[in-house]
């Protein structure tokens, strides 16, 4: 069950803040493709080139990309890997793939000039890919939907990400979606059985935690001093036979779909206390409900003075979705741990398995902490 944990940055471009780098991380990481690690530029012209994608070839090396001919609102650039060698020229505004590297250069306002260098870090694959990718558009509408096939083998999950920007309210913010089918020709918001929230990010360097299998995916991340945030969006563990239980997804976060609320707000919580509009769950029957969570839903063993740790041995509770119908399943890779004695980003291997203690927002109660599997 891989996962990852290192800043995600804003690499200086027109597109590449924290919230859209994070969201091209995770679809190379999730997809087992190369990434772009770092990105500098020395020169006149003000286009810049948009990463598509890495590739399963993808080696970890740096790309060099020098302006060999101009051209008005034009030009000719040569590809040249540090590792992968001399490839085939690029021409500004086409799309340009080889084998370890896709990208496009835009052009801008000034035209390139001969000399004008481009300097791209890639990283190659972190693992092979457990999703597939059904759209990725990585300029305008920023956004990635993934399919998986479950841990069956057998099943059809379908998420999705979506970064977006306001930089005069200062908001840089992630959609993340669960969808029951995907259509080419429908937009992210129109997908059949659409459902979302909203995480915030930054626009400058932020720690993230990042770990997914074949049916969810799960994020945390320290966007403040501390404010944490986190999305889950895949299937859970039903407490039921899938012919009972079809599509047993979930999605939750911080805020409403698309919100334009910025990181610093003080009234969002984690999703996963349960009761909340920012947490839904594919019922049996279809419809998105919003279901309690155990144990946060039971005061008398979230509370302060019931759960605390054993000599330093932390004990962690499934997190439980259930409403007056029944009880649905538990979450996949969350949990409730207390708060006593610890402290946000505390380590534990318990049973050979790592996990991360992270804080509900700012929030230091003792029943304001979540362990996050990292495996």
């Amino acid at each position: 069950m891989p996962n990852s944990t290192q800043p995600i940055t804003d690499q200086s471009g027109p597109s590449e803040n924290a919230n859209y780098n994070l969201v091209h991380r995770l679809h190379a990481y999730l997809t087992g493709v190369g990434f772009v690690t770092s990105k500098s530029y020395t020169g006149v012209g003000t286009g810049a080139p948009v990463l598509t994608s890495g590739t399963a070839s993808t080696v970890t090396e740096t790309w060099t990309l020098t302006c060999t001919a101009t051209a008005v609102d034009g030009g000719t650039f040569s590809v040249v890997g540090s590792v992968s060698g001399a490839q085939a020229n690029a021409t500004v505004g086409v799309n340009y793939s080889n084998t370890y590297i896709s990208f496009r250069i835009d052009d801008g306002a000034t035209d390139f000039q001969v000399g004008d260098t481009f300097t791209v870090g890639v990283s190659a694959k972190l693992t092979a890919g457990l999703w597939e990718t059904v759209r990725w558009s990585p300029s305008g509408a920023y956004e990635v939907i993934l399919k998986s096939t479950g841990l069956s083998g057998l099943e059809e999950i379908y998420i999705g990400f979506r970064a977006y920007r306001n930089v005069t309210s200062d908001y840089y913010n992630i959609t993340v979606a669960a969808f029951s089918g995907y259509t080419p020709g429908n937009s992210f918001d129109t997908q059949p059985g659409y459902t979302a929230m909203s995480m915030p990010t930054h626009n400058t360097d932020i720690p993230v935690w990042i770990s997914w299998n074949a049916q969810r995916v799960i994020v945390s991340a320290r966007v403040n001093t501390p404010a944490y945030v986190t999305l889950y969006a895949g299937k859970f563990f039903p407490y039921a036979m899938p012919s009972q239980y079809p599509y047993p997804v979930a999605v939750g976060s911080m805020f409403a779909a698309n919100s334009a609320t910025r990181y610093s707000a003080t009234t969002y919580t984690m999703p996963y206390i349960g009761d909340r509009a920012t947490f839904k769950i594919r019922a049996p029957a279809g419809a998105w409900i919003q279901p309690k969570c155990y144990p946060w839903s039971q005061n008398k063993l979230s509370d302060d003075e019931y759960i605390r740790d054993t000599n330093g041995q932390y004990a962690l509770v499934p997190v439980v979705m259930y409403d007056s119908n029944g009880i649905y399943g538990e979450l996949d890779g969350i949990y409730y741990v207390s708060g006593f004695n610890n402290l946000a980003e505390n380590i534990a291997v318990i049973d050979g398995k790592v996990y991360v203690f992270l804080l509900n927002r700012n929030l230091t109660g003792f029943a304001d902490y979540f362990a996050m599997r990292l495996d």
